[in-house]
């Protein structure tokens, strides 16, 4: 059991970094497996309350994934289990917490999906949670004050694999704002929803309390505001407004003020001043900090303390289903063999699929004919032709050596050395990817070589993600900055 512990373990750190592992997890021991049951425990009562409550779906996923089979996890206290030998009714005190929460407020179950499920039936009648119901109207105006947007709302985002786990972050920091997840580091390329789902955190907070002091804005909105306020010498109303005036603080591309050494500053002292009086912040970036070279040492460590969660491309099957509900929403008629074409012709970006299936869907509506599949190829076949004259092998070669810290033209050259021919088989594989290069055009662009040389790169790097290698956190940072 050990073993398998110990390989979910690592699995888990790949998923949330070691600076959450290591406050959330570490304590956590193997013990028993009976009857597909891992027993999971831990010496410090409340992690066993807040990782049985919040964390298990998490641990459970991981399990399966290291073990292949459909293992499911309790979590204790080692003195409960001690006590469980000798008398397995005695009532734990896990059990005792349970207990106490149940009676203080409506029952929760301890999967964090099924908590979920309980918040959207509530979010979606329009109502507040049994402590505090407020009308529509209190809902609106506080939106309107806080900056957000009634359109990005959690009951709109759609849940798939490659999104799960930041909308389930999501869900538990609406659930207990400033309690478990702070800060909510939200990352992902362009136009994945994590704006959508860092507004939709407010949203829901607000339908839960109208009263809540919630702050949306932009980092660039941010770093004027910061300007504007120095030129006319009202620092103290612009701390005002982001410290003291604030229980929620949502700054969205904080990549934007990296370079900025004013607006670092501030912002280190805004972030300071909200985190010690327990106030929830969430960001949203197109990177995770260590790979903002121009952020400060000290930013990137207050923004690596809570929880880091990435927003990844999303399958085939969620495409379909981001497509339509789309199309719902348009009030479009898409046959299902639409929606499929273009899932598999838009694969790395939301906001292109909304846009690819406006421009056919409006085609079809301006000239009276049903969406075809025909129709939908025609359409689509400009839009392939305008996206991939936007990336090139050169391109991508570039993006790579910036990603791995190595200069351009090393990827080009002959060194063999790991550090050099790592990087330029991620580059190969991205760039076959990504353009429409034939094998032997990508040989000439990676210093003449063989076209045989680019397959073989290809291969291999397709065995390694095949393998769960981390070579793929490389890969996804490449096409992450490609905006692919």
């Amino acid at each position: 059991m050990h073993e398998l512990w110990n390989a979910t373990r690592e699995a888990l750190k790949e998923q949330v970094g070691e600076a959450f592992f290591a406050s959330t997890f570490e304590s956590l021991r193997a013990g028993a497996l009976r009857d597909d049951v891992l027993e999971l425990r831990t010496p410090d009562e409340m992690v066993a309350l807040v990782v049985e409550k919040n964390h298990r779906p998490l641990i459970e996923r991981s399990l399966r994934t290291v073990s292949g089979r459909k293992l499911r996890v309790s979590v204790t206290t080692a003195d409960e289990l001690a006590e469980t030998v000798e008398d397995e009714s005695q009532l734990s005190l896990f059990s005792m917490f349970a207990a106490a929460d149940a009676a203080e407020r409506a029952p929760v179950e301890a999967s964090l999906p099924l908590q979920a499920a309980a918040l959207d039936a509530r979010v979606s009648d329009g109502a507040a949670d049994t402590r505090r119901r407020s009308s529509r109207r209190d809902v609106d105006t506080a939106v309107a004050r806080s900056g957000l947007s009634t359109k990005f709302q959690l009951g709109s985002f759609v849940v798939g694999a490659s999104n799960e786990f930041a909308y389930e972050a999501a869900r538990a920091v609406v659930e207990h704002p400033g309690q478990i997840y702070n800060p909510l580091f939200l990352y992902g390329g362009v136009g994945l929803g994590k704006t959508h789902l860092m507004n939709a955190v407010g949203f829901g907070i607000l339908q839960r309390d109208p009263s809540a002091r919630i702050r949306y804005l932009s980092a660039e909105t941010f770093v004027n505001d910061l300007i504007e306020s120095i030129g006319s010498r009202r620092m103290d109303e612009f701390r005002q407004r982001n410290r003291s005036d604030v229980d929620v603080l949502l700054i969205d591309d904080v990549q934007f003020i990296a370079g900025k050494e004013r607006t670092q500053e501030e912002f280190f002292h805004t972030f300071n001043a909200l985190y010690q009086a327990g106030r929830q912040i969430i960001v949203t970036s197109d990177r995770i900090p260590q790979e903002m070279p121009e952020l400060e040492e000290r930013l990137v460590s207050r923004l690596t303390m809570g929880l880091i969660a990435d927003i990844q491309p999303p399958d085939f099957e969620t495409r379909v289903a981001i497509l339509r509900r789309k199309a719902k929403e348009l009030g479009f008629e898409v046959p299902t063999v639409v929606c499929e074409y273009i899932a598999q012709q838009i694969r790395a970006n939301v906001r292109e699929l909304h846009g690819a299936l406006l421009r056919v869907g409006s085609y079809a509506r301006l000239r009276g004919e049903p969406l075809s599949l025909s129709l939908a190829q025609m359409q689509l076949d400009r839009v392939h032709r305008d996206r991939s004259a936007g990336v090139t092998a050169e391109t991508v070669l570039r993006v790579t050596a910036d990603v791995f810290g190595v200069p351009a033209k090393e990827l080009k050259g002959r060194k063999r050395a790991a550090t050099v021919a790592l990087p330029r088989k991620v580059a190969m594989y991205v760039a076959r990817q990504c353009t429409s290069a034939s094998f032997p055009e990508l040989g000439e662009v990676f210093g003449g070589r063989d076209h045989t040389t680019i397959l073989s790169a290809v291969r291999s790097v397709e065995r390694m993600l095949a393998a769960g290698d981390p070579v793929r956190a490389k890969v996804e940072a490449v096409e992450r900055r490609l905006s692919l």
